[in-house]
Parts: C-alpha cells; sequence; structure tokens
C-alpha cells in the first residue's frame, strides 16, 4: 500500500477528508485475515 498523503495534492481540508475516508472505508478491509493467513 502506498500513500500520497500532504504532497500538495489536495487542499489541507481535502487531505483530512480524503484520509478519513481511507481509514473508515478502505484500512478496515486489511485487517482480517483467513484461517490460512490471508488478508481478506
Amino acid at each position: 500500500l502506498f500513500l500520497m498523503y500532504g504532497q500538495g495534492h489536495l487542499d489541507p481540508e481535502q487531505n483530512c477528508d480524503e484520509l478519513e475516508k481511507f481509514a473508515r472505508l478502505v484500512a478496515p478491509r486489511f485487517s482480517n485475515k483467513d484461517s490460512e493467513g490471508t488478508l481478506v
């Protein structure tokens, strides 16, 4: 995972919104593993 954050591509408020959405919608998908240890 490569997270481009704080590089000046978005306004500071948009950065915060995008980071919040990432943390809420995307990151949780990488927190569970199946019985073989594969991230699901």
